[in-house]
């Protein structure tokens, strides 16, 4: 019986780590020389917002590094959309926080036409019960037209 259990255990978190609850589509607009990063959040949970109320409080907020290229520079921080904020009664803070979707920019300028933007993203996501962090690397190739 207590074998079973554990298998039960191990079943639910391999299964909660293979759904992923955050989908990201990350994309390099040409036009304004933007990185979007697209993300869709499985519905009940949340994804952090960059800049958060409480930084030293709470869940770990969703940061993007970059790999340094000499390719391109980057143009001021991370803009995120506006996170919706409330109260929390688990972490005792208010939250800025994601529900369904949402989209982040970085702004760059290519330096070459040939670039490869490489890095990762080191994000948090909570349910009412429980929380997951992640680390997911990317890498997005782009060619400019002259």
């Amino acid at each position: 019986m207590i074998k079973y259990i554990y298998l039960l255990i191990l079943f639910h978190c391999i299964n909660l780590n293979a759904q992923k609850q955050v989908k990201w589509d990350i994309s390099f607009e040409e036009r304004e020389n933007l990185i979007a990063f697209k993300a869709t959040i499985l519905e009940g949970w949340h994804l952090y917002a960059v800049y958060l109320p409480n930084p030293n409080q709470g869940p770990l907020p969703t940061l993007f590094n970059f790999n340094e290229s000499k390719k391109y520079r980057f143009i001021d921080s991370i803009v995120q959309q506006q996170p919706k904020i409330e109260y929390d009664n688990n972490f005792g803070v208010d939250l800025a926080f994601y529900e369904n979707k949402s989209i982040f920019y970085q702004k760059i300028e290519p330096i070459k036409n040939k670039i490869k933007i490489s890095g990762n993203i080191s994000y948090m996501t909570c349910n009412e019960s429980m929380c997951i962090p992640y680390d997911l690397p990317f890498e997005i190739k782009v060619n400019l037209q002259d």
